[in-house]
């Protein structure tokens, strides 16, 4: 058995429900339309990859859209923005 097989890793709601009830907090989650993990490193690419357990879907970057509306959220709030 490989040592990934043996750790099961929590998906990001996952791990957002487990941090928000040790410190009986609130995260509040925004979707962003067209803003993937990288959203600055330019035009959006839409493809898969292989992690060595089969092909998941991948993307990266975003719309200039996007980017404008990630901006204006960050100008309102102290936050950390997570991609999904």
């Amino acid at each position: 058995m490989k040592w990934y097989e043996k750790i099961k890793m929590p998906t990001t709601l996952e791990w957002m429900e487990m941090v928000s009830k040790e410190n009986n907090s609130q995260i509040d989650i925004r979707y962003i339309e067209d803003m993937e993990h990288g959203g600055f490193l330019g035009p959006v690419n839409i493809s898969t990859k292989n992690f060595g357990r089969g092909p998941k879907g991948w993307s990266i970057s975003g719309t200039p859209v996007a980017r404008e509306k990630r901006c204006q959220l960050s100008e309102n709030f102290d936050e950390i923005i997570l991609y999904l």
